[in-house]
């Protein structure tokens, strides 16, 4: 059963335990410390739950800062992993910088063991993320 478990202005996650799933959306352009909020949020339940899939749509979220996807990089993504979580779908616009993000981040996930694929709707990535484990 899907329960929310962070609602601001900014962004919304749910989680499922039995699923082992959780949802981040973002629902608008964000700051650097809302960026890192939302993820440390996701981090915690990560690790307390053990969830290995996540679904994030960054559709709203605006251009992230080099220096916030390296945070990302080198401090969420290990942590994480060592949290259980092995699977990321994300849902993304076109912008050519946004997939630049994006792409950058999905390099270094496959390189630390993570299968990440984007997708341009939810559906498509909440079927591909329910297909696995």
């Amino acid at each position: 059963m899907q329960e929310i478990i962070f609602d601001k202005d900014f962004a919304v996650i749910k989680l499922d335990k039995e699923l082992s799933l959780m949802e981040l959306e973002w629902k608008r352009i964000i700051s650097s410390s809302e960026y890192r909020e939302g993820f440390r949020c996701v981090l915690e339940n990560i690790e307390n739950n053990s969830i290995a899939r996540i679904i994030t749509d960054s559709r709203k979220q605006g251009i992230i800062a080099p220096e916030d996807r390296i945070w990302l990089e080198t401090e969420m993504i290990p942590k994480a992993i060592k949290g259980g979580l092995r699977y990321i779908a994300t849902v993304m616009s076109e912008n050519v910088f946004k997939k630049y993000y994006l792409n950058q981040i999905v390099k270094q996930s496959t390189k630390s063991g993570i299968e990440m694929e984007l997708f341009d709707n939810y559906n498509n990535a909440k079927n591909w993320i329910l297909s696995k484990i």
